[in-house]
C-alpha cells in the first residue's frame, strides 16, 4: 500500500483521494491533494472528560472506535463491551 509510507492521515478515503490524483499526475495531468478540510479530531484538543469521550458516536471500524472502547471500560463492565458496544 504506497499510502502507507506517506505522511497523510491514515484513512481510507485519504487514500483513494491520493491515489485517483496519482493516476490522474501518471497519465499527465496535475492534480492536488488538498487537505485543508481535514476534519481535526480529537478529545485533547476539545478538553473532552472520558465520560463525553464514552458517550461520543464514533464512525464504525475506524481506529477511535478503541479509543471509545478504552473510555467506557471506566465505568462499564469489559465483558460487556463489544465492537458496537454503546
Amino acid at each position: 500500500m504506497a499510502g502507507d509510507c506517506t505522511d497523510q492521515p491514515q484513512f481510507v478515503y485519504v487514500a483513494a483521494a491520493g491515489g485517483s490524483r496519482a493516476g490522474i499526475n501518471m497519465a499527465g495531468g496535475d492534480a492536488m491533494l488538498d487537505l485543508r478540510a481535514m476534519p481535526a479530531v480529537m478529545a485533547m484538543r476539545a478538553n473532552m472528560t472520558v465520560q463525553e469521550l464514552a458517550e461520543e458516536l464514533f464512525p464504525y471500524l475506524t481506529m477511535v472506535e478503541g479509543l471509545k472502547l478504552c473510555a467506557q471500560t471506566f465505568t462499564k463492565d469489559v465483558t460487556q463491551l463489544s465492537c458496537c458496544a454503546g
